[in-house]
């Protein structure tokens, strides 16, 4: 969809004068974004990690999540081993030709997400980082909320380290995360930039701009339901805790869950993995 432009004026209608100012982007002029239901898709950012990997897969079978999986790994060595475990899993792979580490490997499972999604007719992305394991069923919750909501972006903002938004885990609306003002600035900024980031802000103020592109029923229903200023551009997504260090019964993260607890919930869903297995990567900042 092709976002409008009008020209706006400076006006003194006294003297029938007025002056040219420049262009205004008009709002979206899109009744929904979601017609129907959703089809959501998930995206898993990693780098090696196959212990988690395969968690996070074996979890969502067992919790019965019906959604395409894409594995997107930062060119680790491991991935030979994740490839296997798509094909077990019926999970789609997908890797960088080089490393581009923490932050900008980040970036490209949301840049290499949005794209798959679009070829697969996925409206919905969720994007969790490998150590992030959902333990409760999360679909079909969000499904709900974007179809009352029909906003852009769903997640929580980190209370616990005053971030504005989780990126272990949030969902994107495909179809304004794909258009040239967002995906096409992640890409560029993705590919050039060599500087260590404060990503939670940059991803934040990617859905900033995915918010412009509200629809009018997101529009009306922000009017109803939201009073808060500055508006957030994200809707809270309850499946989430409240801050990276407060414990969910929803979903495991590495800040709150031992190594012991992970392998406890892999024995659960049928793997062998022992603690070690997932304590190896606690000393990496990876994704």
């Amino acid at each position: 969809m092709v976002r409008q432009n009008e020209d706006f004026y400076f006006e003194r209608p006294a003297a029938n004068e007025r002056t040219l100012v420049g262009q205004r982007m008009l709002p979206s002029a899109q009744a929904k974004l979601f017609a129907q239901r959703p089809r959501v898709g998930l995206v898993i950012s990693t780098f090696g990690a196959a212990p988690f990997v395969e968690l996070g897969l074996a979890v969502c079978r067992r919790l019965n999540v019906s959604v395409p999986v894409l594995v997107h790994d930062d060119g680790s060595p491991e991935r030979e081993a994740l490839m296997r475990l798509c094909t077990t899993y019926g999970a789609t792979f997908q890797c960088n030709s080089s490393r581009l580490g923490h932050e900008m490997g980040d970036l490209s499972s949301i840049v290499g997400g949005l794209n798959w999604a679009r070829a697969n007719g996925v409206d919905l992305l969720v994007k969790m980082s490998r150590r992030f394991i959902p333990v409760t069923e999360w679909a079909a919750n969000l499904q709900t909320l974007a179809e009352e909501t029909q906003f852009a972006t769903y997640g929580r903002p980190c209370r616990s380290y005053g971030l504005p938004l989780r990126t272990e885990c949030f969902a994107m609306a495909v179809e304004p995360w794909s258009r040239p003002e967002v995906l096409g600035e992640i890409t560029a900024f993705m590919l050039k930039n060599r500087m260590s980031i404060l990503l939670e802000q940059y991803v934040f103020h990617l859905a900033q701009l995915a918010y412009e592109m509200n629809c009018v029923a997101a529009r009306e229903w922000e009017r109803e339901h939201v009073r808060a200023t500055p508006r957030p551009p994200a809707i809270d997504w309850p499946f989430l805790s409240q801050g990276r260090l407060q414990k969910s019964p929803n979903h495991l993260w590495h800040e709150t869950t031992t190594p012991e607890e992970y392998s406890a919930i892999g024995r659960s869903v049928g793997l062998s993995y022992d603690a070690q297995a997932f304590a190896g990567y606690w000393s990496q900042a990876q994704i």
